[in-house]
């Protein structure tokens, strides 16, 4: 910058040393002035030119918006597949939005490219609170072409307990956490085991009321602990 701006002083000193200086008969105090106007007045013309070019309207269309899933929790990844009209390569934006109209929006992934079909390795933020959400690609900083709009929803991230003893109630002391409602395998959703190496043994093992021994039960009652004396587990 410093020699851009050396090179514009030297010119601006011939530029008046040849066709200015006698016409405009500036004093000799105000000769350095005006040189250092003339260089700043150069550097903003190529400024102002280069911003041009990034702010200009890219020659693309975006035609079609696919995504890989409907939902996904936070930290969660997945594809957006798109296809676009245009032959220079350029830079594609998908944004995830609360509004359709898109008024605030985050970038969730982006891809350089000049090949149709093309794809976008999106993840959404690990701070995204849970919700209703939309999805679009845009062509460079939105000054392009803008894709339709997608519905998309965050999940909640849930809590799984293990069930070691495989009778559908978890262990509250061992738990993991996945996204969506389908628990990993080995896990359940409920909290409720009390023996969890007895599958036997669960809130809803069933207790009879035996109370003389005689294999014939007079009542049942279900639960963790039996109900009091002559209450058996099987009869």
């Amino acid at each position: 910058m410093y020699s851009f701006l050396q090179n514009n002083q030297n010119y601006g000193k011939r530029m008046l040393s040849k066709r200015f200086s006698r016409q405009l008969k500036l004093p000799p105090l105000l000769l350095p002035l005006f040189i250092v106007v003339l260089s700043l007045v150069s550097v903003s013309t190529v400024f102002a030119n280069e911003i041009g070019k990034e702010e200009r309207p890219f020659n693309h269309s975006i035609t079609s918006i696919s995504l890989a899933t409907n939902s996904a929790c936070p930290d969660g990844e997945f594809k957006i597949n798109f296809e676009f009209t245009g032959t220079s390569s350029v830079t594609f934006t998908a944004q995830l939005s609360s509004s359709s109209s898109f008024t605030t929006s985050t970038p969730i992934g982006s891809v350089t490219t000049n090949a149709s079909p093309a794809f976008i390795n999106a993840k959404i933020n690990s701070a995204t609170s849970p919700g209703d959400y939309y999805i679009r690609v845009v062509v460079g900083h939105g000054t392009g072409s803008v894709s339709e709009v997608k519905t998309f929803k965050v999940n909640a991230l849930a809590t799984f307990y293990e069930d070691a003893d495989g009778d559908g109630f978890g262990n509250s002391a061992v738990t993991t956490t996945s996204c969506g409602t389908t628990p990993p395998s080995g896990f359940v959703s409920n909290s409720g085991d009390c023996a969890d190496n007895d599958a036997t043994l669960n809130p809803a093992t069933v207790w009879y009321l035996d109370a003389d021994g005689d294999n014939y039960h007079a009542g049942t009652a279900t639960g963790c602990e039996s109900p009091g004396a002559g209450y058996v587990r099987s009869v």
